[in-house]
Parts: C-alpha cells; sequence; structure tokens
C-alpha cells in the first residue's frame, strides 16, 4: 500500500501525518474521584477524559459518575476487571459510536 491509497474518503497519507495533530490529546491526565465510595486515581490521555466529558455532559452527568457506574455495573457482572482504565477508554470511544453512529463507521455492529 503506498501513501496514497485510500481508506474511506481518508487517505492514508493523511492519517498518519501529525502535521495538523495535537499532540496534547495524548497527555496523560490523573484525575482523583469516588467509585462507589472508594477513592482513587485514574490515568488517562486527555482525548479520553475530552470524551468522557462530552458523554457525561449529554447524560447529565459527571465523568465521576459515569465511571463509577461502570465499576460497579462491572464488579456485579463480570466480579471486576484487571485495567480499568483500559475498559474506560473503549466505553469513552464506545458511547461516542453509540450517540453519534457513522463517526467510526468500522465499528458498526459491534457497538449496540
Amino acid at each position: 500500500m503506498n501513501d496514497t491509497s485510500v481508506v474511506g474518503r481518508l487517505a492514508v497519507r493523511d492519517v498518519l501525518s501529525l502535521d495538523r495533530f495535537d499532540m496534547a490529546l495524548a497527555e496523560p491526565v490523573a484525575r482523583s474521584l469516588r467509585l462507589n465510595g472508594k477513592s482513587t486515581c485514574i490515568r488517562l490521555e486527555r482525548i479520553y477524559w475530552s470524551l468522557l466529558d462530552y458523554t457525561a455532559s449529554i447524560h447529565g452527568a459527571s465523568p465521576g459518575k459515569i465511571l463509577s457506574e461502570l465499576d460497579r455495573e462491572v464488579q456485579l457482572r463480570f466480579g471486576g476487571v484487571r485495567n480499568f482504565s483500559s475498559l474506560a477508554r473503549v466505553v469513552a470511544v464506545a458511547q461516542i459510536v453509540k450517540i453519534h453512529p457513522g463517526v467510526i463507521s468500522c465499528v458498526q455492529g459491534i457497538v449496540t
């Protein structure tokens, strides 16, 4: 595949270029919050906090409330999860796909 191959409507060279990419989005940010009564600190990249902030605002909740409910649900259904930060990242993206279908068309059918 050369650098002008097209994936959808976006050229690969545009995807791989950092010319217009804001590296601050990849900066890790730690937030202290309470998950079901327990104080903890979660470290996510800035982009994921932005996605969680957006999702929370749509649902009239705080990101802490959303993560607390996620933690409770995971505890009840699966007995916990090894890496909660990774789960939070996946949920952040999945919620955006759910709210705005077609944003990431390659995962349609995965998130219901």
